[in-house]
């Protein structure tokens, strides 16, 4: 209802600055605020060109410059969006929004130095900045540095305890340090927050699976495919299909486990996919050895008559 609200109110704006920006016009806000709309409504080409225009009238318009950045971070078009981001710090060095979105920036080409540094600055900044907690513990994670990712990632929470994202790479983190029961009750959490993490499933069954609760890893994957239990006559057969796929990728996964990805962004972006260690597997048992047999003894010869 909210989002549908926003378009309603997106689309007013733009059919009230439209023609007010179409005839020359030098108001940079007008731009911007049409870069706004623009942006609501998704038209991303028409929002990047207001943004640009409205920098280009007034180059000290820091909002024009910080969603230039977003933007430009969202298409995977990181120089550009550097390129921005470094002009909105120029002219307003205490908005730790900017820094954040560099330091987002550098997270999603890979583990860099250079992230961490801007977002360390964005929360010397703002100490409770949400955004840069949550990127710094995903940068903590790409670096291999697991309990400082969750230490990182509890005080998220605490700040934000419905944030399902978090969650979600909390029980990465946890599943990495061998603490499978914590990981699965923060992938309960992800799921209860934010049903769209489709990965939360497949993860718990992957969780469950590593820590030999094959039933409940069955029930895991069952519930990723809901529309197996619609009331029709099929259903029955249907249910013991779906039975039977589980079972066969418990017998393939017991040959690899798959990695699970970190969400470097929220639901609505594309997830950047960063491959995770293997949990480690519990040596296997050597078969009992049997004892050796005793020789078989030789029938006794018969005496000679």
């Amino acid at each position: 209802m909210k989002s549908l609200t926003k378009k309603l109110q997106a689309k007013a704006v733009l059919k009230m600055l439209e023609p007010l920006t179409s005839d020359n016009s030098e108001n940079a806000v007008f731009f911007s605020a049409l870069g706004d709309a623009y942006t609501e409504l998704c038209l991303i080409d028409k929002a990047i060109g207001a943004y640009s225009k409205a920098a280009e009238i007034d180059k000290k318009l820091v909002h024009a410059h910080y969603q230039l950045g977003i933007l430009y971070n969202n298409l995977k078009r990181f120089d550009d969006a550097l390129e921005a981001l470094k002009s909105a710090i120029r002219y307003d060095k205490k908005n730790p929004g900017p820094h954040c979105e560099t330091g987002r920036a550098y997270c999603l080409t890979g583990p860099h130095p250079e992230a961490v540094n801007a977002l360390e600055k964005a929360l010397s900044l703002d100490p409770e900045h949400k955004p840069s907690l949550y990127y710094l513990g995903v940068c903590h994670a790409q670096r291999g540095n697991y309990q400082e990712a969750v230490t990182t990632l509890e005080k998220l929470l605490n700040l934000d305890p419905k944030n399902a994202e978090a969650w979600y790479n909390l029980s990465i983190m946890y599943a990495r340090s061998f603490r499978y029961d914590e990981a699965v009750e923060c992938i309960k959490k992800a799921h209860i927050y934010n049903r769209r993490i489709k990965q939360a499933k497949n993860k718990a069954g992957v969780t469950y699976e590593v820590m030999g609760r094959l039933n409940e890893a069955k029930c895991s994957f069952f519930e990723k495919f809901p529309w197996y239990c619609d009331n029709n006559l099929l259903t029955r057969f249907r249910i013991r299909c779906l039975h039977t796929i589980c079972d066969f990728i418990l017998k393939i996964r017991k040959i690899e486990t798959p990695s699970c990805d970190l969400l470097l962004s929220k639901t609505e972006d594309e997830p950047v996919n960063i491959d995770t260690e293997k949990p480690a597997e519990k040596p296997a048992e050597k078969p009992a050895e049997k004892p050796a047999e005793k020789p078989a003894e030789k029938p006794a010869e018969k005496p000679a008559e």
